[in-house]
């Protein structure tokens, strides 16, 4: 319920004063996150050297009086965006930055493809989510995810 009322009173307080957040006072969470992470699995265009750009143009920014809240919000982003996988397919998201053996086609994991829908509702580039659908519902993932009901 905390929570809640924190996002609410922020847009109240957006709504009656008309402030709009500034991306780049946020951009100290997404260099901290990249400084302490040994990449070891590089996703092409969603490498940490390019976290901060798609992460600026994709999300929605939060600002809280919890820095800790804060930092955790974009640290779950900021991983996010490290699961976001371009195949020949068109994009989906794993669930596994190692392949792993008992994944499908391109290490995605049908039980998890609701969440990672849910998750990723929010980012404002929708073409990754058509094609992952697509690839559920049509392409190479069909078969599977008949056996799940996301």
């Amino acid at each position: 319920m905390k929570k809640l009322l924190v996002f609410s009173i922020l847009s109240i307080v957006e709504f009656t004063t008309g402030q709009v957040l500034k991306k780049d006072n946020y951009k100290h969470y997404i260099e901290a996150f990249n400084k302490n992470d040994y990449e070891l699995y590089k996703l092409g265009d969603f490498s940490n050297e390019k976290a901060w750009s798609f992460l600026e143009n994709n999300i929605p920014f939060f600002d809280c009086p919890d820095k800790q809240l804060e930092e955790t919000y974009y640290f779950r982003w900021w991983t996010y965006r490290k699961h976001i996988r371009n195949t020949p397919e068109g994009h989906i998201i794993t669930e596994f930055l190692p392949d792993v053996y008992w994944a499908g086609k391109y290490n995605s994991i049908a039980c998890a493809a609701a969440l990672h829908f849910m998750e990723g509702r929010w980012l404002k580039e929708t073409s990754y989510f058509e094609e992952y659908a697509r690839f559920w519902l049509k392409g190479s993932g069909a078969k599977t995810a008949r056996g799940y009901s996301f």
